[in-house]
């Protein structure tokens, strides 16, 4: 995928998510089935795995990115190769870790939180604009999960991380 292609996916998918929950009923956002999370916890998961994407890459300078995490010698894998590293670890029992575990949200929280969500992924679709094809491939950065990844590797879960949430909400009411 392109750069461009990838931005607009991002932000494609992201606000599909944040509009999903103007479908649903106060009862329906805020309650869990079966002890999984509510589709508003879903929805502050969401944010808070994509704040410290956009956070970690508006305001760290390259340099700092490449001493920290290093670089690829490899480039980076697949869309495909990701995902497949993902249900790897969720398969093995892989679970968000603290950081990323939501508090109990209430309906009253949904606006801010949708509108937060959309502001957080339009200002990383801005950031990646000073990223070039060959930065995306070889910057890194952490994943709770997954290790290191390339930025785009990280963006790639990120496009199929909210998708993958959205379809656990839907099959969760």
């Amino acid at each position: 995928m392109t750069k461009q292609e990838i931005i607009s996916a991002l932000v494609e998918k992201h606000k599909t998510f944040a509009a999903f929950f103007d479908t649903l009923d106060k009862d329906q956002f805020e309650n869990s089935v079966s002890n999984k999370w509510s589709p508003g916890e879903q929805l502050e998961h969401i944010l808070l795995s994509v704040k410290p994407l956009e956070k970690g890459l508006s305001s760290a300078p390259k340099l700092v990115l490449k001493l920290s995490f290093g670089t690829s010698k490899n480039g980076s894998r697949s869309y495909q190769e990701v995902i497949d590293l993902y249900h790897d670890k969720l398969s093995k029992g892989a679970k968000a870790t603290k950081k990323f575990i939501p508090k109990t949200i209430v309906e009253s929280e949904k606006k801010k939180l949708q509108s937060e969500l959309n502001n957080t992924v339009e200002s990383l679709a801005n950031t990646l604009q000073k990223f070039n094809n060959n930065e995306l491939d070889s910057l890194r950065l952490p994943h709770p999960l997954l290790g290191k990844l390339t930025i785009r590797e990280m963006l790639y879960f990120t496009m199929y991380h909210v998708g993958h949430h959205l379809a656990k909400t839907k099959e969760n009411l």
